[in-house]
């Protein structure tokens, strides 16, 4: 089971029909339908995108200075790999290694284009990581994030604004008012479900394995119980003599 959510269309799959239009979003690129971008209005908004992150979501910003935070969610990933293929530094590092070069280049202008220092400089650093690697304490200002996990802080060169690909999304932007906690907790509920049906598939498939095992274990049985009485038939104590007995040493005389 995948999710096939494109981003223009926005058919409703259960584990995002709850989502209510409070983010700019912007189109999916075409070559990449199944994803969404989108991006927080203020530092407030970015607030709440950092607290309900999706497990799948990469997080955009320009490098040491002022500027939007960027999202990238997949919308087309199997559910077990949205619950188990993001726990270890491996399986996200590889995540973030996979994202196309042309598509972290869109991602890329459009952060530096929501930068408003950032937008007037020819060249800059942009740093992205996953959303879940991203780290708050209590002493932080709004907007402020330090990070889990530097190894999983990775960072593309803008080299210069490309400015038709930065028009064309910048015409397309829509503003929606998401209720980003109710669409978080939705998604969670159903994946959650999705874990309790897997476990109990596992459970199904795990019995009916025992079960399995156990009919070849009394199948085995019962070949060694036949193959023992066969054994049996050809020892030399077959008639109850002893070890010690044999025809030498019958008493002819007693028997005449």
């Amino acid at each position: 089971t995948t999710l096939d959510l494109n981003t223009s269309t926005h058919p409703q799959h259960p584990l995002y029909q709850h989502s209510l239009p409070m983010v700019f979003v912007f189109p999916s690129p075409e070559k990449y339908a199944h994803i969404r971008l989108f991006m927080g209005k203020d530092k407030f908004e970015n607030e709440d995108l950092i607290k309900y992150h999706c497990p799948q979501d990469v997080w955009f910003h320009v490098n040491s200075l002022s500027s939007a935070h960027l999202y990238l969610r997949r919308m087309d990933l199997p559910e077990e790999q949205l619950l188990n293929g993001f726990n270890t530094y491996e399986q996200k590092a590889k995540f973030l290694s996979e994202i196309p070069d042309d598509l972290l280049e869109t991602i890329s202008q459009l952060t530096k284009e929501n930068s408003i220092q950032g937008k007037k400089e020819k060249s800059v650093r942009i740093i992205y990581t996953m959303a879940s690697n991203l780290k708050k304490t209590g002493d932080m200002q709004v907007g402020q994030v330090s990070y889990h996990d530097n190894r999983l802080v990775k960072y593309h060169q803008v080299k210069e604004r490309d400015t038709n690909l930065v028009n064309t999304y910048k015409r397309k932007k829509v503003w929606e008012e998401l209720d980003l906690k109710k669409e978080k907790d939705d998604f969670m509920m159903a994946l959650e479900k999705f874990k309790t049906a897997e476990k109990k598939r596992k459970q199904i498939e795990d019995d009916e394995e025992r079960k399995k095992r156990e009919e070849q274990k009394k199948v085995k049985n019962y070949e060694g119980f036949f193959q023992e009485k066969k054994t049996d038939l050809n020892d030399d104590d077959i008639w109850g003599a002893s070890d010690d007995e044999s025809d030498d040493d019958v008493d002819l005389d007693a028997l005449m």
